[in-house]
């Protein structure tokens, strides 16, 4: 991953689209190169005077490539460069022409540079409004003066030099850990943080840790380790061992990075001050794959317990994962999610555990009889059924964090069916979020967002017959309206999820009126407060 550092670190764009066609993009990308590299890259092409500027996406792979004579025929549905791709790599060739019509709406379309056997560049240019303003929830960021970089791989090297140095962060550079415990041993320099790769010849990252931790026991500067794989057991296993301060994910984001060094350099501030940690301190893990529902839920426990560390998970693998690099105090787990579902990664954490057992609380929007004795069966500790509001997480919390972990008990679930009697309830979502007025339109543009995103999807999966896939985006559009009080949308998206048929053009009945009833919602809810755009 490669961004110019003169490029805005904000736009004004449509996330859901752009996304939509990156993904495109590098799938195909990692479908067709067996073995090399591929590079995503942006770039600033055009400024403008009224604060828009021109961005270009780039895709670079090292794959199979395409002849000259095929280049355009791509572009076209379900076509690929020849009848054996298809039955080679599989797909139909319908992303592209999916990406394209999208960039069409951005006064956009899709470049291809290739050669038969040499990889391919796939490329667009978008005009954005941008900002260039800071984020001023990491100005603490300036504890933290002076970072050792051990990595044997340039490239990586130069990204992480480009980011700290946007935050006028100095630094030095060495190739290998053998380097690097030199540096430690002579004592010239101080650091705030090391910045210690994992894959590195001579030494790894672990064994240059180990190496420097029996040796240099005196010395505590935090070290962040850098990683290429998810979910490295052998890495989980020595996090706590080495008293790791952190694992980054390659390729490093400037979020992921400077929430990295947000963290150590309060830590430090707290340190240096001696600030005693305020007693609600707790880390909770929110696992869930529904961006409406994580933001809600993320607010509610922030306005509750404003000292309490977040970490979020889009699917039970990732839920797991978190859980072994963090301990954490307690975990809200949504039930179907992508990769790995809320019971397989709830039994993978109880398994994990011997004495201290972490309270799994789950979320879901099902009403399906038996399952809560799914949950429990799963060794989930309680059971919050959807709509989420503000009085079940609290009382979550107070009942598992705030009260004796020796007692255990199994709380007692009352389901929730949709209620009817109001189409929608803003009064009730506005009470959610404590009246925060700013907030509830922040989400009300992500919800409109949101929308669009599902109805597109949920026709793609209706063109293709997929009714399984049609009632698993029912699902989370029945969670999240649950969620924002849209409570007639949240029942015709039940239908769905509940109709046991195969007729596909009742189902497409069932997708009309949910777009009838959101469009209905846009003009009540959108239109009166002002927000079309």
């Amino acid at each position: 991953v490669k961004i110019d550092t003169d490029v805005p670190k904000y736009v004004f764009a449509d996330e859901l689209r752009l996304k939509q066609v990156l993904v495109n993009l590098l799938s195909n990308a990692i479908k067709f190169t067996n073995k090399g590299t591929i590079q995503i890259k942006i770039s600033l092409i055009k400024t403008y005077k009224d604060s828009r500027v021109q961005l270009r996406f780039s895709v670079k792979d090292r794959g199979i490539g395409i002849s000259a004579e095929n280049q355009q025929k791509i572009f076209e549905a379900f076509t690929q460069e020849d009848a054996s791709t298809t039955k080679r790599f599989g797909g139909t060739g319908l992303g592209l022409t999916i990406s394209n019509k999208i960039l069409a709406l951005m006064e956009s379309k899709l470049h291809v540079d290739s050669h038969l056997g040499k990889g391919s560049l796939f490329y667009f240019d978008v005009v954005f409004r941008a900002s260039y303003d800071e984020d001023n929830t990491l100005d603490d960021i300036e504890h933290i003066k002076h970072a050792l970089i051990v990595d044997d791989n340039p490239t990586s090297r130069k990204l992480l030099k480009d980011l700290l140095a946007l935050k006028k962060i100095t630094y030095t550079e060495v190739k290998n850990g053998i380097e690097a415990l030199q540096i430690i041993k002579e004592n010239t320099e101080v650091f705030d943080v090391i910045f210690m790769d994992y894959q590195m010849p001579y030494l790894n990252g672990l064994e240059t840790i180990g190496y420097f931790r029996e040796n240099y026991s005196n010395y505590d500067t935090p070290i962040i380790l850098l990683n290429s794989m998810l979910n490295d057991e052998k890495i989980n296993e020595s996090v706590k061992q080495l008293d790791i301060e952190q694992v980054l994910m390659k390729p490093i984001s400037f979020k992921s990075l400077y929430a990295a060094l947000s963290k150590i350099s309060a830590k430090k501030q707290d340190f240096d001050k001696k600030i005693p940690v305020h007693k609600d301190a707790f880390t909770i893990i929110i696992a869930e794959d529904n961006n409406v529902n994580i933001t809600l839920t993320e607010t509610i426990i922030k306005n509750i317990y404003p000292n309490a560390t977040i970490l979020l998970a889009s699917n039970g693998r990732e839920a797991l994962t978190l859980f072994k690099l963090h301990q954490p105090d307690l975990i809200f787990m949504d039930i179907q999610m992508p990769v790995m579902n809320g019971y397989n990664a709830t039994k993978a954490i109880k398994s994990l555990e011997e004495v201290h057992q972490t309270p799994v609380i789950a979320l879901t929007g099902g009403v399906l009889k038996g399952e809560v004795e799914n949950c429990l069966k799963a060794g989930m500790d309680d059971y919050i059924p959807k709509p989420i509001t503000k009085n079940k997480i609290q009382s979550m919390i107070l009942k598992w964090l705030q009260k004796s972990k020796n007692i255990k008990g199994k709380s007692k679930v009352v389901h929730q069916e949709v209620n009817n009697e109001m189409r929608y309830n803003l009064k009730e979502l506005y009470d959610k979020i404590d009246q925060d007025e700013a907030f509830l339109n922040i989400i009300l543009k992500k919800t409109k967002t949101y929308w669009d995103n599902i109805l597109s999807t949920l026709n793609v999966a209706l063109e293709n017959d997929d009714l399984v896939e049609v009632k698993q985006i029912a699902h989370k559009l029945k969670g999240s309206s649950l969620n924002l009080c849209f409570n007639k949308l949240a029942s015709l998206a039940s239908k769905i999820e509940k109709y046991e048929g195969n007729n596909m053009n009742t189902v497409s009945q069932y997708i009309d009126t949910i777009d009838e009833e959101i469009n209905f919602l846009k003009e009540k809810i959108f239109v009166e407060k002002g927000m079309q755009n």
